[in-house]
């Protein structure tokens, strides 16, 4: 009971009332699930929590309970554990760019037709023909598709009917980071070089490394002439001057064979694999046995390039090719056969002949000691005391298993022992930096 007149003690009054009555009012009952009928409109018992105690989760319906117990009420039913393995469905395989390559002859209305349907992630595009005043219109027919492009336009020519050579241009979605060449380098290039640019180019930056992607189109029916032995120059100094590898797609009108016995490649120190597409003898629609549309690509970066074939359906002279851009460049991983550099035996000789017997004995010793070390922190990761990885192969083959599995890995980590303490002692006696060790040792090694 409230005491005193007033609006102010009134207002007090309700206002704690209507505090007392949140209080002590229950909270409105939940809604409960609709009923589950089967197709004979029958009602299904709800359903039994899983194991654990985990309470279900309903996901969205494909249909709807109504009024006509006969329709059939879809659902899926998750539980918490299953609900972590659908998320981990949108982790995907390894990643690919979808790359198109082209020489149209012509940006015609039948040119744009076939490459604006492929749809590709990357485009690349040669002998377009097409002057710097089309450039403007160029972008804008790939802007409409939520591309950039990074274009070469055509040079004046008088050695081609048509008065201009080549015209490259590179185009790609606008999402991926994918950046474009300074100017000032193209400057350079053209200066180096005396002639203007041939190619188009863009650094196409992949997780955890950049490259160089090029379009490029070489004098046609000329073979390596000096004329396109200057693009190459250009080639090289594109590298040079930008320090990343280079991935280059091009109409080369020469074969693979060709290029590699003209020797261009020794001569400017270009480290190039050529691939050809795997379907194809010929990439000529009416020349047989041809193969000349193809893909160079530097020695360090030969395995980003997957799946490469040609495009056989192209209404131009040339097929296109197609091929897969590992966008995680780092996560393929090959086995190689490592070679340990000569040991500086001459070196270590004059030091140990200088010695006298206790001081060899305690030489021996260090060097062992360090090398238990290194063994024993190896054993700590793949359980074997000797250094790389065992072949899976024949750690699992039934032939080699048991007692003589065993026996086999003592006698082989007895000899792993031997052979790196030896290393370490020859590298300490010679005064090698402990940081240049791993180039010298691993004899005993597992191959």
């Amino acid at each position: 009971m409230f005491y005193g007149s007033g609006r102010r003690d009134d207002t007090l009054a309700h206002h704690i009332q209507s505090q007392i009555r949140q209080i002590i009012t229950p909270p409105p009952p939940q809604p409960q699930p609709p009923l589950r009928c089967d197709a004979l409109g029958k009602t299904l018992p709800p359903p039994a929590l899983p194991a654990g105690g985990a309470a279900p989760l309903l996901g969205a319906t494909d249909g709807l309970v109504s009024g006509d117990p006969s329709e059939v009420f879809k659902f899926r039913l998750f539980t918490n554990e299953s609900c972590a393995d659908r998320k981990e469905e949108h982790v995907g395989p390894e990643h690919y760019y979808n790359i198109k390559f082209y020489n149209i002859t012509c940006h015609g209305p039948k040119a744009q037709s076939h490459i604006y349907n492929e749809d590709p992630d990357i485009l690349c595009c040669v002998e377009s023909h097409m002057p710097y005043v089309y450039t403007p219109e160029l972008k804008a027919q790939l802007s409409v598709r939520n591309m950039r492009v990074f274009n070469n336009p055509a040079r004046p020519s008088k050695q081609t009917a048509t008065g201009t050579h080549g015209g490259e241009y590179i185009a790609c979605k606008r999402y991926y980071n994918i950046t474009a060449i300074e100017d000032d380098v193209y400057k350079l290039i053209q200066e180096y070089s005396h002639e203007p640019v041939s190619f188009s180019a863009c650094i196409l930056r992949l997780k955890g490394l950049s490259v160089v992607l090029v379009s490029m189109y070489l004098w046609s029916g000329k073979g390596m002439t000096e004329d396109n032995f200057r693009i190459f120059k250009q080639l090289r100094f594109l590298r040079d001057l930008l320090h990343r590898p280079l991935l280059i797609f091009g109409d080369m009108d020469m074969t693979a064979e060709q290029i590699l016995e003209s020797g261009v490649l020794e001569l400017l120190k270009l480290n190039f694999r050529i691939l050809k597409p795997s379907n194809v003898s010929s990439t000529m629609h009416k020349i047989p046995d041809r193969v000349i549309d193809l893909v160079m690509v530097e020695e360090s970066i030969s395995h980003i390039v997957k799946d490469l074939t040609a495009d056989t359906t192209t209404p131009f002279l040339h097929f296109g090719l197609s091929a897969k851009i590992c966008a995680r460049p780092r996560t393929e991983k090959i086995l190689v056969l490592a070679s340990p550099k000569k040991l500086p035996h001459d070196e270590a000789i004059k030091k140990y002949e200088s010695l006298n017997d206790f001081e060899k004995y305690k030489s021996y010793r260090r060097a062992n000691k360090k090398a238990r070390s290194i063994l024993y922190k190896q054993q700590a990761k793949t359980g074997i005391a000797i250094l790389n990885q065992p072949n899976g192969a024949l750690d699992n083959d039934p032939k080699f298993q048991g007692a003589y599995r065993e026996e086999s890995i003592r006698v082989g980590e007895m000899h792993a022992l031997a052979c790196l303490a030896a290393e370490l002692h020859v590298l300490q006696l010679a005064g090698i930096d402990e940081k240049k060790n791993h180039k010298y040792s691993g004899r005993g090694a597992i191959s």
